[in-house]
Order: C-alpha cells, then structure tokens, then sequence
C-alpha cells in the first residue's frame, strides 16, 4: 500500500477500490473516478447513508455511475468502527456484503487482518440499510440523553429501534440478521 496524489497512480494495478467519502459525495466522487478503474475489478462502499435527491442506497448509486461494474461486483462494509481505532490498530470487527459470494470471499481475504474480522453476507440491502438506519436511533437515544430522561426510556426506544430496522431492512438471503451493522 502507498499514498499517491495522482488518481490514475492509485488504481493503475489495483483490483479493489474502497469508497469512503461523506453520501453526499459518493456520486460525484464516483463519477470522478470513472476513467481511472480500468484495473479495478471489485468495488467496496464503506459509506453509510441513502441519497437525499434520488432516495438510493449507496451501492445503488454506484451501480448506476460505473455500471460497467456489474451489481456482483460492487458491494458495502459496514460495523461498529471508528476509523481513528482501526488506524491505531484497535480490534474491530465489520460485515462485507456482495451479491456474489466468491467475490465477497476475495474481498475478504485482503481486507482481514489480525486486528480486524470480516463477516460476510450476501445481503446487500440489508447491511446498508441496517448501517444507515441505526444511525437515526442514535441520534433519538442523543435527544432521550439531553432532556434526562433516563435510562428506562432510552433502553425501551433503542430495543425498539433496532426491532423496526430488523423487520424492515434485513430479510435478506436465507433470513440472515446483520447485527454488526447495526449496532456500531
């Protein structure tokens, strides 16, 4: 690994991109981009959130810039992580979700390290959706937090929280329930 400020330096014998930029820059950055994945052949979105203007999920917009790439070929990664903590070398733990399980098992295999373990799953959505939505019950517990509710209400509102996203966002193959995401 090694730092370049050129674009086309990056990815000129790279396999895999990592997308990790604030939702509301996926697309532009992505479309940026375009041109200098030539070698990259699997793209992972480490973004959380869904598109104001479209309603899209970020894999999603991805797919519809660079779909060239296929939907097998462009999957998220998602968990309870603080990017200062993984730098630092910190055990964490994430999922990494791809239609494709072979490519989901590749991606894995170069992303693992001692320090930090890789679940997969097929359930695209499902992970997305559990990353970006949890975020919302936080932002509730914040406020239960801030007018001193206490700790009873706060409990009863996450619990619930988390069940509304379970029932809503994450059916995916075989009922698969993506816990990890959800609670980061």
């Amino acid at each position: 690994m090694s730092v370049s400020a050129s674009i086309d330096e990056c990815f000129s014998e790279s396999q895999l991109a990592i997308v990790a930029v604030p939702s509301v820059s996926v697309r532009q950055n992505v479309k940026d981009l375009s041109d200098a994945l030539s070698s990259v052949t699997s793209i992972v979105c480490a973004t959380k959130g869904i598109e104001i203007a479209s309603g899209k999920r970020m894999s999603e917009v991805i797919l519809e810039e660079l779909p060239e790439f296929g939907k097998d070929n462009i999957g998220v990664l998602s968990g309870p992580n603080l990017a200062p903590e993984i730098a630092s070398g910190k055990i964490s733990s994430a999922t990494l979700a791809f239609p494709n399980s072979n490519v989901s098992e590749s991606v894995q295999s170069i992303l693992s390290s001692d320090v930090f373990r890789i679940y997969r799953s097929q359930d695209v959505k499902g992970v997305e959706l559990g990353g970006a939505l949890k975020n919302i019950v936080a932002i509730g517990a914040g406020f239960i937090d801030g007018a001193g509710l206490g700790a009873n209400i706060k409990a009863a509102y996450v619990t619930r929280g988390l069940h509304e996203i379970l029932e809503g966002s994450c059916m995916g193959p075989r009922g698969y329930f993506c816990w990890l995401e959800r609670n980061g």
